[in-house]
């Protein structure tokens, strides 16, 4: 419908509607003038009221078409009523059809004729009840044809002349009715994406809350037991909770990207650090298949970077497994180098190169799906679920990279990833070596790195079992501690007792770790107590997101021995630490 042609001619027919009932209540010289009053005020608005709404466009034409055709219908009665004249009601149905002819709308002219008919029958049945007979009934059904038939020849002139608008118009109702039903189907597939990431982020919550239970009393077991046999068992335990605990990292990462929460978060780092940990976290792997393990550093690469050093440990150490898982006999080569963007910013080229299996030329485009393995039955043996590529691919993407894949089938593979980093430092990074960090003589040599027999913390947590794992983790460093079970008890215990510090479990029935934080700094019951956040949850962000909300500081379980020592002596008084190493 072309809209600003049947909002002109809606309007003229408005006003000439008004103009013509005004002419013929002053033209009634039996009508009073209050009466008159009345009417005038009553078709002003009838005329005027929709056609301001045409005009200034407050009510859409096409929306409220319906309205618009019964104000019609209620001028034409007027003027009917008003000038005593059912050729006048006659001439201004025809004009009202002629005039809703612009809609091209072939439901609604079909409603428009009815309702004229119907109108039109129910005035010729009115004047005979009322002794008005100005059509006899054979000119009444001349006029009825005549109408059926002036509304056919107008919708199919108005048809062949506006062919191309009508055709335009059939499209795009068509493309609307396509766009309404893809909307549909894009919030049904955001709604099932949505659940399904917040399906595995609890699950992964859930999981892990026992996993902490098992590598906290295995971690107990290696500390304590002088028995070879038993530290043997314990080393296995250990290892198996680490795989589950990097399977169940995989699962939350790419729920994360997938939901698009992922953050990057860039920081200040040095590439010699990242290369040196990265060769160290996969020599064992690689050790254990006798592969060579090899790096090669561009000496003039700027060693000072600024980008998010995290998510590149994670991209090449996706990598680097996926070498060594692949990979029988042979050498993985780690080559370093950059492109010269501009002086402060470098393409870093990282590239992992393998004498694998190699990936087919036809497989290459599936290696970046989710929950997918190439040759299944050939890599039966070969554990994982087919997410590191996928995490690799989201997180690269997300960094503004790219990565490529060179592969010969049955004689290796070379994963290339490209990401822009900003320079900190044009320091060159030099002759580079990466050196290997020794493994301690004895897996049960443990030493608390601190002693604090004058500090106490209350750690807070529904489950029994995490509690249990917090004090024996704590127990060589000499600390008191208590314990709550609920948000309520953390509070009651809190009233009648000074803590040095408080690890508040975030996710609990009733009384959540936020919602007892609230209170605790509402009630003034804490004055500069830190109160750390010890929680399942190990979304990216996370710990500026518990930051954020009134916490000082965060730790994920499972927990890691050593970090929950170091953000200790970090958050208690000085006064009270003793270091032992």
């Amino acid at each position: 419908m072309n809209n600003s042609y049947a909002r002109f001619c809606n309007i003229i027919f408005y006003y000439l509607s008004v103009i013509v009932c005004l002419i013929g209540i002053y033209g009634d010289p039996d009508m009073r003038k209050p009466t008159k009053t009345i009417l005038f005020v009553f078709f002003i608005l009838l005329g005027f009221l929709p056609g301001f709404l045409l005009d200034s466009n407050i009510l859409d034409m096409h929306k409220y078409k319906r309205f618009y055709l019964f104000t019609y219908c209620l001028a034409s009665l007027c003027m009917y009523f008003t000038w005593n004249s059912i050729t006048l009601f006659i001439g201004m149905l025809f004009l009202e059809s002629m005039l809703c002819l612009v809609y091209l709308d072939p439901e609604f002219l079909l409603f428009q004729n009815f309702f004229c008919i119907i109108l039109l029958t129910f005035l010729f049945f009115y004047e005979r009840v009322n002794d008005r007979v100005t059509l006899d009934e054979v000119q009444f059904l001349i006029i009825f044809f005549m109408f059926l038939g002036a509304n056919y020849i107008g919708r199919q002139v108005v048809k062949l002349v506006l062919h191309e608008r009508f055709k335009s118009m059939e499209q795009e109702r068509s493309l609307d009715d396509m766009l309404r039903v893809v909307e549909t189907k894009v919030d049904e597939a955001r709604n099932a994406v949505k659940a399904k990431s917040e399906f595995l982020s609890n699950m992964s919550h859930e999981i892990r809350t026992p996993i902490n239970a098992v590598l906290g009393m295995n971690e107990m077991i290696q500390r304590e037991s002088d028995n070879e046999q038993i530290s043997e068992y314990s080393r296995n335990i250990a290892s198996s909770g680490s795989m589950l605990l990097a399977l169940i990292n995989d699962i939350l990462d790419l729920s994360k990207i997938e939901s698009g929460k992922v953050a990057i978060i860039r920081v200040e780092y040095q590439l010699s650090t990242v290369c040196n940990d990265l060769m160290n976290m996969i020599k064992d792997r690689a050790g254990k298949k006798n592969l060579g393990l090899k790096l090669k550093i561009n000496p003039q690469i700027p060693n000072y970077l600024y980008g998010d050093e995290v998510r590149i440990r994670q991209i090449v150490l996706n990598l680097l497994t996926n070498a060594v898982k692949y990979t029988e006999t042979g050498t993985i080569t780690v080559n370093v180098d950059f492109v010269n963007r501009s002086k402060s910013q470098i393409d870093l080229k990282i590239s992992v190169k393998d004498t694998g299996r190699g990936i087919k030329k036809t497989d290459i485009n599936k290696l970046f799906t989710s929950f997918q393995r190439l040759e299944e039955a050939h890599n039966k043996n070969i554990e994982g679920t087919g997410l590191g590529l996928a995490i690799v691919g989201g997180y690269v993407k997300l960094m503004h990279g790219k990565i490529d894949v060179i592969s010969d089938y049955g004689k290796g593979s070379e994963f290339i990833v490209t990401i822009p980093q900003k320079v900190v430092k044009h320091d060159e990074i030099g002759e580079f070596d990466f050196k290997f960090n020794k493994p301690s003589a004895k897996t049960n040599s443990y030493k608390p790195t601190f002693k604090a027999p004058r500090a106490k913390i209350l750690a807070v947590d529904d489950n029994n079992m995490n509690l249990i794992v917090v004090k024996n983790l704590l127990k060589a460093t000499d600390i008191r501690i208590d314990f709550a079970h609920s948000g309520q008890e953390c509070l009651d215990k809190v009233r009648n007792e000074f803590y040095d510090v408080i690890l508040l479990d975030h996710m609990m029935p009733e009384m959540d770790g936020t919602e007892c934080l609230r209170i605790l700094k509402d009630q003034k019951l804490i004055n500069k107590t830190p109160v750390i956040a010890l929680t399942a949850n190990a979304l990216s962000g996370a710990k500026e997101e518990y930051v954020r909300l009134g916490f000082d500081d965060y730790i994920s379980k499972p927990i890691v021995p050593l970090e929950l020592e170091n953000m200790l002596k970090h958050w208690l008084p000085g006064w009270l630490i003793d270091v032992t190493q």
